[in-house]
């Protein structure tokens, strides 16, 4: 089918990320979404089996892998302190893992350390400018500090990565109301219902904030 109908491309694209552009419509992450999915369906689970595989594997071989690995069944099991101490310990072999970076962010913001987990996502963007997760993950906790001009800054970098993830344009909105700019906030919560129309959390949020400025639809 594929060489029928897309010669142009047959053959020729090895990567999952080649097919950006290429394949599905605007197409822009298409690739990466797909690794996306194969690389979440590698992550081990909160079992007591995952654990016990995590320390084998420590066992044999204790390298930053190995406790990334560990990390993440730690992470997925709640154990947010064990999680951070095995990040750590993987960044401490080889600093420059920038998926051990971001889960040891995810971990901070998990044990309350907001201050921490920005530092230490300025580490991760630094390696990842175009991460627009990271961006949206650093704004909601400046958010949570309400300093909400950088909050909005990094809402929009995610947007400029990515300009249909809803969830900036409706933390757009809360920082907007955070600051009592009303009529800002909704247009900012209108535009991310357009975006999506079938966004519970922005739908209800829109409706809530029509209500509370009693303006028309």
């Amino acid at each position: 089918m594929i060489e029928k109908f897309r010669p142009q491309i047959f053959g020729k694209i090895r990567t999952w990320t080649g097919l950006n552009g290429v394949w599905a419509v605007p197409g822009k992450q298409y690739g990466q979404d797909i690794l996306n999915l194969w690389q979440q369906a590698q992550l081990p689970d909160a079992s007591d089996a995952s654990l016990q595989y995590a320390n084998s594997q420590l066992a044999k071989n204790p390298d930053e892998f190995s406790y990334i690995y560990r990390g993440l069944v730690y992470f997925a099991q709640k154990n947010y302190w064990g999680a951070q101490a095995d990040f750590k310990t993987a960044l401490d072999i080889n600093p420059n893992l920038s998926d051990a970076v971001f889960n040891l962010a995810l971990a901070q913001e998990k044990l309350n350390r907001t201050k921490d987990a920005i530092a230490t996502y300025d580490k991760y963007l630094k390696m990842n400018p175009n991460s627009e997760l990271g961006y949206y993950n650093r704004g909601n906790l400046y958010l949570k500090q309400k300093n909400y001009q950088e909050a909005v800054a990094d809402f929009q970098r995610t947007l400029n990565i990515e300009d249909r993830f809803v969830d900036a344009h409706n933390q757009i909105a809360v920082a907007y109301f955070k600051q009592k700019k009303y009529e800002d906030a909704l247009k900012e919560i209108r535009h991310a219902a357009e975006v999506n129309t079938t966004n519970k959390i922005v739908n209800k949020n829109k409706s809530a904030l029509e209500s509370c400025l009693k303006v028309k639809k």
